[in-house]
Order: structure tokens, then C-alpha cells, then sequence
């Protein structure tokens, strides 16, 4: 599984032809590998791909369930 924060869930306009789901363009993080001892949570970060973060248009039924995300 892979975290990534949803930015905006949209439909394509008609003029681009049909699609059966909704979309959300997406911005991807870091896999689960490091914990914080105090807290007990996961620290995570933005990924990244040539030093920009690593977006995503994506399918909603590819949504599996919400996260809490804290700066």
C-alpha cells in the first residue's frame, strides 16, 4: 500500500470522452519504513522525482482508505 494525499477528486469533461469513475490527482509519499520512538507513528515524506513532488491522476475505486496526515 501507498500513501498519497488526495488535492482535488474531479469528472474529465464530456468532450474527452467517458470514463466510469471519478479521478483525484494525487500527490504520492514515502513507504511506511521509519517510526517515531515518542509518538509511535510513522514518519513520512513527500516522494519525490527529479526534485519535484511525484504526482498521480488516478481512478478513485483505486482509493483503498483515508489516513491521518500531520505536519
Amino acid at each position: 500500500m501507498q500513501l498519497a494525499q488526495v488535492h482535488v477528486i474531479f469528472k474529465l469533461p464530456e468532450y474527452l470522452g467517458t470514463y466510469p469513475h471519478l479521478l483525484a490527482y494525487i500527490e504520492w509519499f514515502t513507504a511506511l519504513q521509519h517510526w517515531d520512538p515518542m509518538s509511535s507513528l510513522c514518519i513520512v515524506s513527500h516522494s519525490t522525482q527529479n526534485h519535484c513532488h511525484n504526482v498521480s491522476m488516478i481512478s478513485i475505486d483505486h482509493i483503498v482508505q483515508p489516513c491521518h496526515l500531520q505536519a
